[in-house]
């Protein structure tokens, strides 16, 4: 190809959803491109009927292929997988050309995970991603937040603890799945639902609850219990507001 150069490299992200396709998906630099949207970023076409779709997200523009200028230590590539179809979506990742001192990782920002493996899934209609490409210390530099995918159903205590007036809680999830936070008071009364019968992907999550009740009043000091629920798992902690 005349526009292609020697150090010019791209990733192929090739996503799959039952029967459904999306395989022409492609980040990477050309010595001729700029890092602002150019003739070599092509725009995502429009979908019809049923769809599994990946594209890139760059200057609100959107994109089946993000290439950037050669010559920098490292890139991020903001991309999305979409869906209209019910089922689990797979995505590739498929490197060509790539420098030898180059590396690469997927995290995902919403769920403060990283993808250790060749290709990621997801049952959402609709996740966000980031392909980090680059040197060593690029690439490590930009995941040091991110973790593997959570072992198991947990949730930690809340922080702070007496608290006023907010306080906040980390759950994980190992696997997709529906879950519902509610706050009860010492009675069993329910005054606060945080979550109710909400998709998460597996990941790290964080809440807040700043002690008002579902129609926004402050809520008296004592003792509150917060219940999370999903279909295999469910734990309530105690949490103590003082005002």
């Amino acid at each position: 190809d005349k526009f292609l150069a020697e150090k010019d490299w791209h990733i192929q992200l090739l996503a799959t959803r039952g029967q459904l396709r999306d395989r022409y998906n492609f980040a990477g630099v050309n010595s001729r491109a700029k890092n602002s949207v150019d003739r070599f970023d092509y725009p995502e076409p429009p979908k019809i009927g049923n769809y599994v779709e990946l594209y890139f997200k760059q200057q609100n523009e959107l994109l089946t292929g993000d290439f950037r200028h050669s010559g920098d230590e490292g890139y991020i590539y903001d991309f999305i997988v979409k869906s209209n179809s019910p089922g689990e979506s797979y995505v590739e990742v498929l490197p060509f050309n790539l420098p030898i001192d180059f590396t690469w990782q997927i995290i995902s920002p919403e769920t403060g995970v990283k993808h250790s493996s060749g290709f990621i899934r997801t049952s959402s209609w609709q996740q966000e991603y980031q392909l980090v490409v680059g040197k060593m210390d690029f690439v490590e530099k930009i995941s040091s937040g991110f973790k593997n995918i959570p072992e198991s159903f947990q949730i930690a205590q809340n922080y702070p603890n007496p608290f006023n007036p907010e306080t906040q809680v980390r759950f994980e999830l190992p696997k997709s799945t529906r879950i519902s936070l509610d706050i009860f008071d010492v009675l069993g009364r329910k005054i606060k639902t945080l979550a109710s019968n909400e998709y998460r992907e597996p990941g790290y999550y964080e809440i807040r609850w700043h002690g008002k009740n579902d129609q926004g009043r402050e809520v008296a000091s004592g003792l509150y219990l917060l219940y999370l629920r999903t279909a295999e798992y469910k734990k309530a902690i105690k949490m103590i507001l003082q005002r």
